[in-house]
């Protein structure tokens, strides 16, 4: 799965209309804090959005809003889930990893993953992980947002511990 810090890799409008966001949000400081996000700014990207944060210790991440979208081709709404309980094992390991180092960085992290799905099938989408700050100046949130590029999934539910057995961080027909 390769990531990058390159905006210009990207090929997501998605990923670039949120990078445009926090770009003007943060203006001349750092990093903009997480009340700045605006739902209104953003409406386009809502149902891709995720806003994850960082507890400790050890270092977890907990998702504290899932998209609707980001919910429909996952199979479930993971609000409130920790990303090493969803999904047991290297692909946790890897995102743990990649939240780690934008926490570290304080910069944003683009990437593109392939994913199986139900049917056998594969599937590439991309993703950026953006650093936000909670009423202060650490890092403790992210937004995040997915495209998946009008890849259609199947509705095909599983419950939450049916993912959690199967392995596949998504759950698509």
């Amino acid at each position: 799965m390769p990531v990058w810090t390159d905006p210009s890799l990207s090929r997501s409008s998605k990923v670039h209309f949120l990078l445009d966001w926090w770009s003007t949000a943060r203006g001349a400081g750092d990093l903009p804090d997480r009340r700045d996000l605006d739902p209104v700014a953003l409406k386009p990207l809502m149902p891709w959005l995720l806003i994850a944060e960082a507890t400790r210790p050890p270092f977890k991440i907990r998702y504290r809003l899932v998209g609707t979208g980001v919910a429909q081709y996952s199979g479930f709404d993971f609000t409130g889930g920790y990303l090493d309980e969803l999904w047991p094992g290297e692909a946790a390991k890897r995102f743990t990893g990649y939240y780690q180092q934008v926490h570290d960085s304080r910069a944003p992290l683009f990437g593109s993953a392939t994913e199986p799905t139900t049917a056998g099938t594969e599937f590439t989408y991309e993703f950026a992980i953006i650093p936000l700050t909670r009423g202060g100046t650490a890092v403790e949130q992210f937004v995040c947002v997915e495209d998946y590029f009008g890849f259609q999934p199947v509705s095909a539910q599983w419950s939450r511990g049916r993912l959690a057995e199967s392995g596949l961080p998504y759950v698509l027909g």
